[in-house]
């Protein structure tokens, strides 16, 4: 059976960054395939009309990945804590950030002013907030949902890949 590992995120707190780090500590100290799926990936399916659609997607993968036992599996956003709350390996990560951290990096990343970064973020995290009780009626961020809760802003975002990994390791999931 596959390890699955799902983040849920607030905005800015540098999970796409962490992902990239994890997925190359992966590759480089073990013998494991790793996948990465995101909303970018879920916008270009036919299929995919609607959360459901999603989630079954969500499944669909995992389903199929245990044909070869020798993969893991992430998927960043899309609720999909939700959709493999029943799946006995994984691993459910919820990152988040210090407000003035988050302003920093969204205001460098996208070349925004201070309040541009202030409002983009409580925007999206909000808009986070919404999708997720309207289709989970759980509510984001709720720490019972995940086994690890990582502030970037402490361990720094750098840093993180390596934490996780050495997590994985640890605890005998790779």
């Amino acid at each position: 059976m596959n390890l699955v590992i799902t983040f849920s995120r607030r905005y800015g707190s540098g999970t796409s960054v962490i992902v990239q780090n994890l997925v190359k500590e992966i590759r480089e100290n073990t013998n494991l395939k790793c996948s990465v799926y995101d909303k970018s990936y879920f916008e270009g399916k036919d299929n995919v009309k609607n959360f459901d659609d999603e989630q079954n997607e969500i499944k669909k993968i995992v389903q199929e990945s245990n044909k070869n036992d020798n993969e893991v599996l992430i998927f960043i956003g899309r609720a999909s804590a939700f959709a493999l709350k029943d799946y006995p390996n994984a691993l459910h990560i919820y990152c988040y950030a210090a407000k003035e951290d988050r302003i920093e990096r969204i205001m460098e990343k996208y070349n925004l002013s201070r309040q541009e970064a202030f409002l983009e973020i409580n925007k999206k995290d909000k808009e986070r907030e919404e999708y997720h009780f309207k289709y989970t009626n759980q509510i984001w961020g709720e720490v019972d949902t995940y086994q690890i809760l990582l502030d970037t802003s402490k361990h720094g975002i750098s840093n993180c890949g390596k934490l996780l990994f050495n997590y994985l390791e640890l605890h005998n999931y790779i």
